[in-house]
């Protein structure tokens, strides 16, 4: 196994541009970043393995992606995908729980590591931190109940439809652009489909018009019938 680089920066500026860590005084910030460090990954270095470790922090993607995924017997289950200015690792450190997840970078990335020791410490005495500690963990909560009710759905398409339709504009549009944010697979993965089945729905709805398919870039042209076709 590769062992990620640790590489010299600045830690506290950084911590001062993460929107999870502002509203927090140049103080609090100083005492954040004494034992935190950046580390860069190549693709599939692992930044945080299954099971007990010996460091548990907090880690902040400043760029690229990691994937957390859950080892089995043949095949690694996707649980999430971790984008830039997303964090990982709370839930393990206050609930001092082994870490139920694998987490491997999918492609070249920048990763803040925060002490969690002087993490904990820190939501102890910050109010603004504690709180958004909060709302952070809360809007996890509800975004992995909205893939398991996509995950839930009778049919490969009726999940694939209804995955897509998650990227519409609040304001709504008949047609739309997005990027797929990971690897089709890993999405796959999370839908409870494998890539093959994926694929194949992308297609039928290629085929029907109601999407075109550029590399990663879906523009959906019948957001209607898209949203339809996630109901049957």
């Amino acid at each position: 196994m590769r062992a990620p680089v640790q590489v010299s920066e600045n830690v506290c500026q950084i911590l001062s541009r993460i929107a999870y860590f502002q509203g927090m005084s140049d103080e609090a910030l100083s005492r954040l970043g004494e034992r935190s460090h950046v580390m860069t990954l190549r693709k599939d270095d692992v930044l945080v393995e299954h099971g007990p470790t010996a460091a548990r922090n907090v880690y902040a993607v400043l760029d690229g992606q990691i994937h957390l995924g859950l080892p089995t017997t043949d095949t690694v289950r996707s649980l999430r995908i971790i984008d830039p200015v997303m964090t990982l690792g709370e839930s393990v450190l206050l609930t001092q729980t082994a870490a139920p997840y694998r987490a491997v970078a999918t492609r070249k990335s920048k990763v803040l590591v925060i002490d969690g020791a002087r993490w904990l410490h820190e939501i102890k005495k910050v109010p603004e931190l504690s709180w958004e500690v909060l709302r952070h963990l809360a809007q996890r909560r509800l975004e992995v109940m909205q893939m398991l009710a996509t995950s839930s759905r009778r049919t490969d398409l009726s999940r694939v439809a209804a995955y897509l339709m998650e990227f519409r504009p609040r304001v709504p549009s008949e047609s739309f652009s997005f990027e797929l944010p990971a690897r089709k697979l890993d999405i796959a993965a999370n839908l409870g489909m494998s890539n093959a089945s994926f694929s194949r729905a992308l297609q039928h709805l290629k085929k029907d018009d109601v999407i075109q398919v550029t590399g990663s870039c879906i523009h959906v042209l019948k957001a209607s019938l898209l949203e339809h076709v996630a109901q049957v």
